[in-house]
């Protein structure tokens, strides 16, 4: 081999050894590392791993406090020492003073009363001077106060109720229920009074065969219990024209009571009217009725009613009549 040959060998080694640097780099090539051993492989910085983030512990959340509750208004209590205030404490002020019978105890009850009493005082006295000549409110305008009054409404009334008891006896008429009992026995008496001074047409009816010194007796047919009627004697009001009956007494009954129920029954059936009704009453001036008496609707929308609006309604519905 001729030097020519050798230096064309040189030189084909010399080009594969440098374009094999360009392409691959050779400052980290094993065989340039070997001095290394064991430790040769090191990670680059493009392949050193990515660090995992680390897990991101969750906040505890900050328990909300409970909303407090609105703080309960106690309503307020009635002013001390007024009627509505010792209408509360001076039973309580009694019970301190009889449980612990102190000088203290014993006194502030006392004078808890006085003050009680006091308030009453006043409260009639004002209401004497306030009635006194009123036309509506002075009850001596209803029920006379002296006796001879008295005599005259009551004179006038039972008259009133005379005239009532005899149309009674043209427009009605009674059932009579009786039996063998005491009771029975007791009130027959007084229906033959009542038949003497009144002439009312009477029909005698018998529970169970039960006898009687009454005349035109009928048996009982069903009548007593169709009438829901539990106890003996009974006596019922019935109204000739339609057959309406109402029951005025179950048991024993005086002679005025039964004339007084036969004028009640009479209005209940519709056989005379409050005027006439009011007119059997030792009463005067019944026709002033403050039941009636209504609140206006726009006295209502305005809220609390005062004493103004009472009075107000009065004078217009009653004493003006409008």
């Amino acid at each position: 081999m001729n030097i020519k040959q050798v230096a064309i060998i040189a030189l084909t080694f010399l080009i594969m050894d440098f374009a094999y640097a360009v392409t691959n780099d050779d400052s980290n090539h094993w065989r340039n590392r070997k001095g290394e051993g064991w430790f040769w492989y090191q990670m680059t910085e493009e392949e050193e791993p990515v660090k995992k983030p680390e897990p991101v512990k969750p906040i505890a959340a900050t328990p909300t406090p409970p909303p407090k509750e609105a703080e309960e208004v106690k309503p307020k209590g009635p002013e001390p020492l007024s009627s509505a205030w010792l209408k509360i404490n001076l039973p309580k002020f009694r019970d301190k003073a009889i449980d612990e019978p102190t000088s203290d105890n014993i006194q502030a009850y006392l004078y808890l009363q006085r003050i009680s009493i006091d308030k009453a005082s006043k409260f009639s006295d004002a209401v004497t001077i306030e009635t006194l000549g009123n036309a509506i409110l002075d009850e001596s305008n209803r029920r006379s106060l002296g006796a001879f009054a008295h005599a005259k409404q009551d004179r006038e009334a039972g008259r009133n109720k005379k005239e009532i008891i005899q149309y009674l006896t043209k427009s009605t008429g009674i059932f009579y229920f009786f039996d063998d009992s005491y009771g029975s026995k007791a009130q027959e008496p007084l229906i033959h009074a009542l038949l003497r001074t009144s002439k009312f047409n009477i029909k005698p009816i018998s529970i169970n065969g039960a006898k009687t010194t009454l005349k035109n007796v009928v048996p009982d047919d069903g009548h007593a219990k169709t009438m829901n009627i539990k106890t003996l004697p009974a006596i019922v009001l019935v109204r000739a024209d339609t057959g309406q009956m109402d029951i005025l007494s179950q048991g024993v009954m005086p002679l005025d009571e039964i004339r007084k129920r036969l004028i009640i029954g009479a209005k209940r059936l519709s056989l005379i009217n409050e005027e006439q009704f009011n007119a059997t009453r030792s009463i005067d001036n019944l026709d002033i009725d403050l039941s009636k008496v209504k609140i206006s609707a726009d006295k209502k929308t305005k809220g609390e009613i005062n004493a103004t609006d009472i009075l107000d309604s009065i004078k217009q519905q009653i004493i003006l009549g409008e």
